[in-house]
């Protein structure tokens, strides 16, 4: 089955991703090379404190911070966030509480692929999130390509894609790994 845009494999998924929107006509695309997650603000500084009161404006901050950077990316347009770092628990229950899509750990490759056919670019900050940088496509949706023991595929239409250069490597994997496990496509 060839299918007109970019596929790639399910990434892991937090609590709150099951009730994400999982298709959008149009939808502007962030694509990132940052966390989303709270322990990413603590894991980039150290800090001594002296009693709780301290401990406490730190614990604000990070928050704070967490929250400023999902707030960019909310009013910058864009309904689907893909990130080659981790999204966190807090960052996935806040997109799908604003209808939004996201999904970490997706492999770099599968990032500049969905660049090259969404436009924009990879973002290392939120700051900067326009029209300019966000990607474009047609319709994103989540869907299932292959009813089998892999893993499910997400699936992005494009209509500027070209599937004999986007889809035919995916499939040649997916092959290769039923091939070895007896199955057929």
């Amino acid at each position: 089955m060839l299918v007109e845009g970019v596929a790639f494999k399910k990434t892991f998924s937090y609590a709150g991703f099951e009730m994400q929107k999982k298709s959008y006509e149009q939808p502007k695309i962030a694509l990132l090379k940052i966390e989303l997650e709270l322990k990413a603000e603590k894991d980039n500084a150290e800090v001594r404190v002296d009693n709780v009161e301290e401990y406490q404006k730190v614990v604000d901050a990070e928050w704070n911070i967490l929250y400023d950077k999902l707030e960019r990316i909310y009013k910058s347009g864009a309904k689907v966030v893909l990130s080659n770092l981790p999204i966190g628990d807090v960052a996935t229950q806040y997109f799908a509480d604003h209808d939004m899509f996201c999904a970490g750990r997706v492999p770099e490759e599968d990032l500049v692929r969905t660049m090259k056919s969404c436009g924009g670019s990879i973002q290392t900050t939120v700051h900067d999130l326009s029209d300019n940088t966000l990607g474009f496509c047609q319709k994103f949706e989540e869907n299932q390509v292959c009813v089998c023991a892999l893993a499910p595929l997400w699936f992005i239409a494009l209509s500027k894609s070209s599937p004999s250069l986007l889809v035919v490597p995916l499939l040649y994997n997916l092959f290769t790994v039923v091939k070895k496990t007896g199955g057929r496509v």
